[in-house]
């Protein structure tokens, strides 16, 4: 649960198919 919320966090502005926190790579578009 804890990474989820992690992933939020982190993950504001983020697309939504941001990969998850522990293996997060933004594509190159997204670079």
């Amino acid at each position: 649960m804890g990474k989820r919320i992690i992933t939020q966090r982190r993950g504001r502005g983020s697309p939504p198919w941001r990969t998850p926190d522990h293996i997060h790579i933004p594509p190159a578009k997204y670079q």
